[in-house]
């Protein structure tokens, strides 16, 4: 009969236990994170959510992974939120499940800052769960659209709008940036309007965590570099119809309109990636088109890369200051050349607008009226022939689904903040029996 007392028996069957779990689910990166820790360990406390729990509206967005829809609890139906459903399969098959846990950490991130400091620009997470066939993420509903229908809506901004939201658009970015992320996806229709007309960010599917040691990624191939351009001469004419500007605007789904040089060839990015994104938004807003769309992608890409040779800015234009001219060349432009956070608020441009979150008490250029919550007139239809209604959904097996594991959330409120803590004072405890292995 051993010697060792039942007490210590007992302590070390807890520590390997605990050894063992840390191991397989932490130590090895399957979800890596102390915050996805603490949500797995308290979730016994937590209700469970499912999708059941709202009524589920119309479509509102549609992308390559995802559908957004308008959903409301039955008991508060004025309350509008915005559920994002992820297909699981579609992210197995793609391996992007990493994606799908940075755009959750984001946004537990953004909602835990809340708490600390202001935070304001990013959409404010609700609840974060899944089923066996699919993710969701609920999130509160900007019920002025995105800027994709404005644009749609009034062709090109007077320069005092277009200041007035890209200013609200950089302030968001460097906030995202403070925070460690990169969006790496900036483009219209992921820049919300609120219900006062202020900007939100959404839609962080491609963002990434600490760029500077992210590896080299790349949404391109070396043809984009030997094919020939083929330029529509009339992308600029079809973008000034606003109904062919609707068909244009979901034709951009996908394309690289707005992603950075650095971005498209995979040769390292960093923070400075969004800032090109954002002057060519600043482009579009005051000129009626981004300055490299075309109808085809390969070419798109191929004149980003060789932006040098393409940039150009309509010369019969006279109602466009110097100044914007001169912050969207140093937007649009060489990694290191390109305007930071600083540069940007500092340039004439900027002058005349508040250069901090105190923006969001000024009265914005948009009026959103809404005649009920579930107004949908800011929102394009979203479209119905989408590539992901067109893939057949597949089962996903029980060791694919393992990738998922962290991603169910629901944020700490003040009544949960003791358990949360209990449960990151829990990840610090088993860590240190796995370091002592």
């Amino acid at each position: 009969m051993s010697d060792v007392p039942k007490s210590q028996v007992g302590t070390d069957a807890k520590v390997a236990v605990a050894k063992k779990y840390t191991g397989e689910y932490y130590v090895k990166g399957m979800v890596g994170d102390k915050k996805s820790f603490a949500i797995e360990h308290s979730r016994g406390r937590q209700k469970k959510h499912t999708v059941n729990e709202f009524c589920v509206g119309d479509a509102i967005g549609r992308g390559a992974f995802a559908e957004v829809f308008q959903c409301w609890r039955p008991e508060e139906p004025h309350i509008v939120y915005a559920m994002k459903k992820i297909r699981k399969d579609l992210i197995v098959k793609r391996k992007q499940s990493l994606n799908v846990h940075t755009e959750r950490d984001l946004l537990s991130d953004a909602k835990l800052r809340q708490k600390r400091v202001s935070c304001p620009w990013i959409t404010d997470l609700v609840v974060a769960f899944q089923d066996q066939d699919f993710l969701y993420i609920v999130t509160e509903y900007c019920s002025g659209g995105d800027l994709i229908s404005w644009l749609i809506r009034y062709d090109v901004f007077p320069e005092e709008t277009a200041r007035f939201y890209f200013v609200e658009l950089v302030l968001a970015l460097n906030a995202l940036h403070k925070m460690g992320y990169v969006h790496r996806d900036v483009k219209p229709d992921n820049v919300l309007i609120d219900r006062e007309g202020h900007v939100k960010l959404a839609d962080f599917g491609l963002s990434k965590r600490d760029p500077d040691q992210a590896e080299s990624t790349s949404v391109a191939d070396d043809s984009y570099l030997t094919e020939d351009v083929t330029v529509d001469d009339d992308v600029k004419k079809r973008f000034r119809d606003k109904k062919e500007r609707k068909v244009m605007f979901f034709s951009t789904v996908g394309s690289p309109a707005y992603i950075a040089p650095e971005v498209l060839i995979g040769r390292g990015y960093d923070y400075s990636c969004d800032w090109w994104s954002a002057g060519v938004i600043l482009y579009e807003m005051i000129f009626g088109y981004p300055p490299f769309f075309n109808d085809n992608n390969t070419a798109t890409a191929k004149k980003i890369i060789q932006f040098k040779e393409h940039l150009e800015f309509p010369k019969d234009q006279t109602t466009v200051s110097k100044e914007a001219i001169d912050l969207i060349s140093h937007l649009i432009a060489d990694s290191k050349e390109r305007y930071g956070f600083e540069e940007i608020i500092r340039h004439p441009f900027c002058k005349g607008v508040p250069l901090t979150d105190s923006i969001r008490n000024e009265e914005a250029p948009f009026s959103v009226v809404l005649n009920d919550p579930k107004d949908l007139q800011y929102f394009e239809p979203a479209p119905d022939n989408a590539d992901i209604q067109k893939q057949p959904m597949t089962a996903v097996s029980r060791e694919d689904q393992s990738v998922f594991v962290g991603f169910t959330s629901k944020l700490c409120d003040r009544n949960q903040s003791t358990t949360c803590s209990r449960a990151l004072g829990r990840f610090h405890e088993l860590q240190n029996f796995s370091d002592d292995d």
